[in-house]
């Protein structure tokens, strides 16, 4: 009778902590069906690329914009180009210290596809990228565009990419250039090589035989900015930045209205800064996203540090204006202030799933960097038109463009009252003779197409 009675209350208990389970995991189900949104993809810690989104709204493009982030910031297999390393756990994806690249710096660059020449294949680098070696001297790892200025020497136009009308470089308050890079997936990249977009002519007859250029769903487009890890605050930056190594260069400088960059050095970087454009079938219009490291900038000016040390920010020098272009008179390390304007409008959807995110992933694994990153917002386009319906020459349509507003701090930092497609509507094919420009499905990268020299 005992050993009955024993037995019945074991298989009563196991059955109340399974109900307890049950109602644990659907209370679990319900909490983040409601912070992603009805129909929308649940957010995983995993690197699963997202094609489409489940329905065009903005909390289910906040969800695809979030769940992309994850799959882009992965790390790399170390075999095949732009792919995820599949073997590499949550623990490794944000282990602070982790120098392995991620999924999208193994992309082509801009400068590696729209050179005077054809491009060298898909992953012809790829192992030069994953060399992690501090003593690396070959620099296969270049973040930034150059080009030839003034007999040789490197100029650096993605340093410029803070916008507006002068000289925009920005510096931030260690005395350090941010840096930046552009990234092209596999998918674009093959339209590009298999098209010779690269080339002017044939980019120009592909767009006049097309109506404009159109490039194929599931091309993607990623802008990074980075800043440089002083040496001294590796040990406090490694546990709040995602960090690879990188050669940058050492010496920078001012002339002729530009900035001249030489005595490249490898360096270890901090991701501060990321978009990603990522064309579906539900929107032609691409999708936009932006993230940004949490310790950038304030909104608004405080004067107090409030135990936070802000990247482009310095609350001992709140008195001084924040968000002004440098002139080009003035020394390039100067730390230069910057506040963040606002945030994307509507906010309240991704500060609702950026909290829930960095609450699970602090519950999950306490030590991961990318707690410390959060999506400003993402753009998409409410009434979407379709390439055959889009003009043939910029401006192009904006779809109905939804929100307004959405910039990063590091990247648009002297006009953030802008938006992605409020300028990548006027992207246009690269000059070609004296012909007008042409449409360039939003991507300003194929207007860098090089007239191609003879080998």
């Amino acid at each position: 009778m005992k050993k009955y009675l024993l037995l019945t209350a074991m298989v009563l208990s196991v059955l109340v902590g399974c109900e307890l389970a049950s109602r644990q995991q659907t209370s679990t189900d319900a909490s983040a069906a409601a912070v992603f949104g009805a129909g929308c993809v649940q957010v995983a810690f995993k690197p699963t690329l997202p094609m489409d989104v489940d329905v065009l709204n903005q909390s289910c493009t906040n969800a695809f914009a979030w769940q992309t982030f994850v799959a882009m910031t992965w790390p790399a297999d170390p075999e095949t180009p732009g792919k995820p390393d599949t073997t590499a756990t949550l623990e490794d994806w944000g282990m602070p210290g982790n120098l392995t690249p991620m999924v999208f710096g193994t992309f082509k660059s801009s400068e590696e596809t729209f050179m005077d020449h054809a491009p060298d294949p898909w992953g012809s680098n790829h192992e030069g990228i994953m060399n992690e070696a501090a003593d690396d001297t070959d620099c296969n790892r270049k973040l930034f565009a150059f080009n030839k200025f003034n007999g040789g020497e490197d100029v650096v136009q993605e340093v410029l990419q803070a916008a507006g009308g002068k000289v925009p470089w920005l510096t931030d308050q260690n005395g350090n250039l941010i840096w930046y890079e552009e990234k092209i997936n596999e998918v674009e990249f093959d339209y590009i090589y298999s098209n010779r977009l690269y080339d002017p002519a044939a980019q120009y007859a592909k767009a006049v035989a097309d109506k404009g250029i159109w490039l194929p769903n599931g091309s993607m487009e990623l802008k990074a900015s980075w800043c440089e890890i002083p040496e001294d605050q590796y040990e406090r930056m490694k546990y709040r930045y995602k960090i690879i190594q990188a050669c940058v260069p050492d010496t920078a400088y001012i002339q002729a209205g530009k900035v001249v960059v030489t005595d490249f050095v490898e360096k270890k970087l901090g991701l501060v800064g990321l978009h990603i454009i990522h064309k579906t079938p539900s929107a032609p219009q691409m999708i936009w996203a932006t993230f940004e490291h949490v310790d950038l900038a304030p909104v608004g000016t405080p004067c107090e540090a409030d135990g936070r040390k802000w990247l482009l920010y310095n609350p001992a020098d709140c008195e001084v204006k924040p968000n002004q272009h440098p002139d080009v008179d003035d020394p390039i390390f100067n730390p230069i202030q910057i506040t963040k304007v606002n945030m994307a409008t509507p906010d309240m959807d991704a500060q609702r799933i950026n909290e829930y995110l960095q609450s699970q992933l602090a519950q999950e694994d306490p030590n991961n960097v990318f707690q410390y990153y959060r999506m400003v917002g993402s753009q998409w386009p409410s009434s979407a038109v379709a390439d055959a319906d889009n003009s043939m020459t910029p401006p192009l349509s904006d779809g109905g463009k939804t929100p307004f507003v959405l910039t990063n701090v590091s990247m648009e930092s002297y006009a953030q009252g802008a938006s992605c497609l409020t300028c990548h509507v006027f992207s246009q094919t690269a000059p070609f003779e004296d012909k007008p420009p042409l449409g360039a499905d939003y991507s300003f990268l194929l207007g860098k197409a090089k007239p191609q020299q003879e080998l």
